[in-house]
């Protein structure tokens, strides 16, 4: 099994921004790998043995959904002075992992140097843009340090065949990889220092600190009561539509811990845990329709579609 990174670059928004839930996290243990991410992980390997033209055996409908991705990656590499697939990039004892792909091109009218760093996302909840993408400006560090010299530019990519088969792209200056990378060595000294530093945001989604977290809690806590909402100013109202996403993601946490505890037989003061309500279906639609048909029950529910149904 592939080791993780204390200091992982797909989490480095998070760890970046929240320099205590680093040590925060360390408390919890790591959530069971998910569906998503095991089919995440077989649609990046049947991607590597592709773009590597290994003869493994893999399945025809993973291949056609990382198509995309893969013909991109190889119109880079049959002009790239130098790729990696799948290759471990080790910067530190905390700091290491593999970015999907990345090679350096030269442009054939100013001969500069361009890195490019190329990310496969297979997932179709959120999408993900390469602007200023915290995971892939810290692979681009790690590998400038590593293998590159005397680039001019970076060149990011997402591909995520779910949302559209085009890559999408940022290009940015060497000064702003080095001066995120200055960013991602603060960040890790402070949290091995063990900085309580805590800061909510978009992040806070993919933290499995959320249901212990100090600033989570204090801003749960500090929402007012629903009565006072009518005579609250537009601008106070803005504030905490700002907060409201990041709040929801605390509570659905709270939810989440409290169903898990209560179903390993933790008391939770004031709740239980109700048994899911089985959903019946008919053993065969057809036979039941006949047997209604003959003996004129009406079982059938005509329904006028809505427009955005209509319109499919």
């Amino acid at each position: 099994m592939m080791q993780h990174a204390p200091f992982s670059p797909s989490a480095s928004e998070r760890w970046v921004a929240c320099h205590g839930s680093f040590g925060l996290s360390l408390q919890l243990p790591d959530a069971p790998p998910s569906i998503y991410a095991d089919d995440g992980t077989r649609k990046h390997d049947v991607a590597a043995m592709l773009l590597r033209r290994d003869p493994g055996v893999y399945d025809a409908t993973d291949a056609t959904e990382v198509a995309p991705y893969v013909k991109h990656c190889l119109s880079l590499q049959e002009r790239a002075l130098k790729s990696g697939i799948e290759e471990w990039q080790d910067h530190s004892a905390v700091l290491f992992g593999t970015p999907d792909f990345w090679c350096v091109t030269r442009d054939n009218e100013r001969r500069d140097l361009t890195l490019h760093v190329i990310d496969l996302k297979t997932g179709s909840g959120i999408k993900v843009s390469p602007i200023k993408n915290p995971q892939l400006m810290t692979y681009a560090y790690m590998l400038m340090l590593r293998e590159v010299l005397g680039l001019k530019e970076v060149t990011l990519t997402i591909v995520q065949p779910p949302f559209s088969p085009d890559p999408v792209s940022w290009t940015c200056t060497v000064a702003e990889i080095m001066d995120w990378g200055v960013q991602v060595e603060k960040a890790i000294e402070a949290a091995l220092s063990g900085s309580r530093e805590f800061t909510a945001g978009d992040h806070c989604r993919w933290c499995k600190a959320k249901p212990i977290c100090p600033e989570l809690r204090g801003m749960a806590l500090s929402t007012p009561e629903a009565s006072l909402v009518h005579a609250m100013a537009p601008v106070d109202i803005a504030g905490w539509l700002n907060k409201a996403d990041t709040l929801a993601v605390f509570l659905e946490a709270i939810r989440t811990t409290g169903h898990a505890m209560a179903s390993l037989g933790v008391t939770i003061p004031g709740w239980i845990l109700k048994p899911k309500r089985a959903t019946r279906q008919w053993a065969d639609d057809l036979v039941v329709l006949e047997i209604a048909r003959r003996r004129k029950i009406k079982i059938w529910q005509d329904k006028m579609l809505s427009p955005a149904m209509a319109e499919k």
